[in-house]
């Protein structure tokens, strides 16, 4: 299963490819959802996906979320 957006809904992001798991760039088979990170990942300080509350209606709160991370690019 792809999670694509798995990342940008976890209540560990912080932005630009960045978590508090990986502070220095989330690893791309995480990021584009070839992997999930419900379960340990190397260098992950112990840190897995976990729902942000914010983002738990999922089509407005969706729809909303990707809306703010395009207007984050530009």
């Amino acid at each position: 299963m792809s999670l694509p957006t798995q990342c940008i809904f976890c209540l560990h992001h912080i932005g630009d490819f960045r978590c508090k798991a990986f502070p220095n760039g989330i690893p791309r088979e995480l990021f584009v959802g070839k992997r999930n990170h419900n379960r340990p990942y190397p260098g992950d300080h112990g840190f897995r996906f976990k729902p942000n509350e914010k983002w738990l209606k999922p089509e407005e709160s969706y729809r909303k979320r990707l809306k703010e991370l395009e207007e984050g690019q530009k």
